[in-house]
């Protein structure tokens, strides 16, 4: 009816991303106020954008943003991919990553690759894609991070 290829219902904790949490956004908006926040050493993509984070105020601003709006993983990656980043590790234990990748950019799907960093945490990442501009046979950090969370 709306054009869409498919849909499911999605069993989630809550109403994240969506103008339901603003309540949540005001207590979020006053934690960050009070945060020390720094600048990434990496680049950090926002979901709100799409775009890498430029400044402090931005990070502080698009995070408050990031609970009521969509996530624009496809613009963030296809970001990502146009700047040259040719190594994709999905560091958690599911695949929803790299089948997303897959939709977007098939040359990108085919250089994902599962972290050993999910077997070496505790609590182990769910949602992020690292990027890299290293020849995948190096072991190298990521140069970009890009999460969906």
């Amino acid at each position: 009816k709306m054009g869409a290829k498919q849909a499911k219902m999605l069993a989630v904790s809550g109403a994240f991303h969506t103008p339901y949490m603003a309540k949540a956004s005001e207590g979020l908006s006053k934690a960050l106020a009070e945060a020390d926040v720094q600048m990434p050493s990496i680049k950090v993509y926002s979901n709100v954008t799409g775009k890498p984070y430029t400044s402090v105020d931005e990070i502080k601003t698009l995070l408050k943003r990031q609970l009521l709006e969509p996530v624009k993983w496809e613009q963030g990656t296809k970001d990502l991919i146009t700047g040259g980043h040719s190594q994709y590790v999905e560091p958690g234990p599911g695949k929803q990553l790299k089948a997303m990748m897959r939709r977007i950019d098939q040359d990108a799907w085919n250089k994902v690759r599962r972290a050993a960093l999910a077997r070496r945490t505790h609590r182990r990442p769910r949602c992020a894609l690292a990027f890299t501009t290293a020849a995948p046979a190096r072991r190298t950090e990521p140069r970009a991070l890009l999460c969906m969370c």
